[in-house]
């Protein structure tokens, strides 16, 4: 029986608990070496740095797993036993109780180092590159002349905000002067909406405080990379114009609060189901999530489609909706809702207005 099979019945939660654990379990043990006494300051940052991205990501996806309390995965919640590594996790999950503290914990005694590995892990470690040295000499001077721009009392509240970020993104950038931020997720991590960061991004580019930078290697399509800069010390001479560009993403925020996604599979009555197949991959489907983000409310949910769908393992079509709500949603009244308005607006949309007659025409 495998975990891909979508007839076999197999519950997947056990073996997506079991893999997430693992997950932070590996996540955990990148502190364990940053933490360790002869792992030098670049590469400790650097795995910190690591270790913090992965973790933000995968606490909201165990919280979700497990049925844990949003409280569980707040950032004070989790980070500071987090950041001791391996035995920090162990007790995260001994309060939450998700797992066995003592397999957990067991991760942090696998790192304690014999003689040999010692002098193998000296004979690389050693200095960094001087490129790491002259770059923090560099930087230093860039940080000592924008701090002071965060002071300024002109720039607004979310050009502070993105400032800030970006000079947070230049300590661990493989440029000196360059940092490279996510689109996507930059409205979140500086706690502003959409179309605030998209105006602190326009403010700050007007101020000649960044400049945008083309020509990135390896750069994700999600990703912009821009200079923080200085007058006089590293402004380019041709700077780029000014363009548009699309922070966050629809759905990240609902009611103010951020949203995790989902989708919600619902079981239509009999008449509605003869409807379904007559909607399916039509612009029906997108006037119909239109009509369920009015009635259910854009301060409880966000629907980003709606799909028809045939389960391999059902005779019977299913409605699914792919929505984002926040992380304390209650799902099962979400379900109900979505049933209800969906059977009511295809029934009354279709069949009382002539379909049903047109489908016993056309059988017999």
């Amino acid at each position: 029986m495998s975990i891909f099979d979508q007839g076999s019945g197999m519950n997947p939660f056990p073996w997506m608990q079991e893999k997430l654990l693992s997950a932070l379990q590996a996540a955990a043990a990148t502190f364990d070496v940053a933490n360790e006494p002869d792992t030098t300051p670049w590469y400790r940052d650097k795995l910190r740095s690591l270790g913090d991205a992965l973790l933000t990501r995968l606490m909201p996806v165990t919280a979700l797993v497990f049925g844990l309390p949003q409280e569980a995965v707040a950032p004070e919640e989790w980070s500071p036993a987090v950041r001791e590594g391996t035995l920090g996790l162990a007790r995260w999950c001994k309060k939450w109780d998700i797992a066995d503290p003592r397999q957990i914990g067991f991760g942090a005694l696998a790192t304690l180092k014999n003689e040999d590995e010692v002098e193998e892990k000296a004979a690389v470690s050693g200095k960094a590159p001087d490129v790491h040295d002259e770059c923090a000499e560099f930087r230093s001077l860039l940080y000592s002349h924008l701090v002071r721009r965060l002071v300024d009392s002109q720039l607004s509240d979310p050009a502070h905000r993105f400032l800030a970020w970006a000079l947070a993104g230049l300590r661990m950038s493989d440029f000196e002067d360059v940092c490279v931020l996510s689109k996507r997720f930059l409205p979140t991590d500086i706690g502003c909406s959409r179309e605030e960061t998209t105006a602190a991004y326009r403010e700050l580019y007007e101020e000649g405080i960044i400049e945008r930078v083309d020509g990135i290697p390896n750069l994700r399509a999600d990703s912009i990379a821009l200079r923080v800069v200085v007058q006089g010390v590293n402004e380019s001479k041709h700077p780029g114009e000014y363009r548009d560009e699309v922070f966050g993403f629809e759905g990240a925020r609902v009611g103010g609060q951020l949203t995790r996604g989902n989708i919600l599979s619902v079981r239509l009555t009999k008449p509605a189901q003869k409807a379904l197949r007559w909607i399916r991959n039509t612009d029906d489907l997108a006037e119909l999530a239109g009509v369920l983000q009015d009635l259910l409310g854009k301060d409880k949910v966000f629907i980003e489609k709606v799909t028809i769908d045939a389960p391999p393992h059902l005779e019977e079509l299913v409605l699914s909706a792919h929505i984002r709500v926040p992380f304390d949603a209650n799902e099962k009244e979400l379900e109900v809702n979505i049933a209800v308005s969906a059977d009511k607006w295809i029934q009354e949309r279709f069949l009382r207005s002539g379909l049903a007659k047109t489908e016993r025409r056309e059988s017999v």
